[in-house]
């Protein structure tokens, strides 16, 4: 993990073999996130797995095989539709950053309010999804930018609130307890 990567390996069966994901943060000019065939480009691939080795000990180059890029797309704002018959959940509503770990768990999550929202005939699901949605997103800004620190001062010092904070019942019950309560 670091400011502008995170890759994640995990095993796929019992002979050895790993699935090995990467996220880069790369600015790209829209002409570039509209040419679907750069992301096929043997020198654009390269380029992206050299940049992930230098920041890792593992030699991925001479590993890594069956390689696929595909652009990923964060919202800035919520969309509404302007039809009251369309309700968007998941990434259609908001997509998170991956790094953030919110997609699938706000997928569900929403799924069950508008489900609820039909059910009892309420017009709250937009209002109360927009609500959560900035406080999800605010508190994953938080947590990504202290998590991915890299000066060790500031680490250090991160370290030593974060063993005390994640003590206090007061600090978990209004840092978590805004957001998730049933």
């Amino acid at each position: 993990m670091g400011p502008n990567f995170h890759f994640v390996i995990y095993p796929i069966n019992q002979n050895k073999e790993f699935n090995f994901i990467s996220i880069i943060r790369k600015e790209l000019i829209q002409e570039e996130i509209s040419n679907r065939n750069l992301f096929k480009e043997n020198t654009f691939i390269s380029n992206l797995l050299n940049q992930i080795s230098s920041k890792s000990n593992l030699n991925l180059a001479e590993k890594v095989e069956k390689i696929t890029c595909f652009p990923i797309f964060v919202s800035k704002k919520v969309q509404i539709p302007k039809s009251k018959n369309i309700f968007l959940t998941g990434d259609a509503f908001y997509s998170f950053p991956p790094s953030f770990a919110q997609g699938a768990s706000q997928s569900i999550e929403a799924a069950n309010e508008l489900f609820n929202d039909l059910k009892n005939n309420s017009s709250n699901y937009y209002k109360s999804r927009i609500l959560k949605t900035k406080q999800i997103s605010f508190r994953s800004s938080l947590n990504h930018f202290a998590f991915h620190l890299s000066n060790p001062l500031n680490i250090f010092f991160r370290d030593i609130v974060l063993k005390y904070i994640s003590k206090n019942k007061t600090f978990l019950e209004n840092y978590l307890g805004k957001i998730y309560t049933n």
